[in-house]
């Protein structure tokens, strides 16, 4: 479990930050680099969660 998360988190940001990447270009605003650690640390906390709930 405490291998899958990092990796989900790791893919998960990635995808939302090159997507992102992509609106700036229509006019959103910068993201700043200080965002996407605590998006990576959410989607773990989520996916660490959901791996407790699934093997109970």
């Amino acid at each position: 479990m405490q291998l899958k998360a990092p990796a989900i988190a790791f893919a998960g940001t990635a995808l939302i930050t090159f997507g992102y990447g992509f609106l700036e270009g229509t006019g959103l605003p910068r993201l700043s680099m200080f965002a996407v650690w605590p998006l990576m640390g959410t989607i773990w906390f989520i996916c660490v969660m959901l791996g407790r709930l699934r093997f109970r």
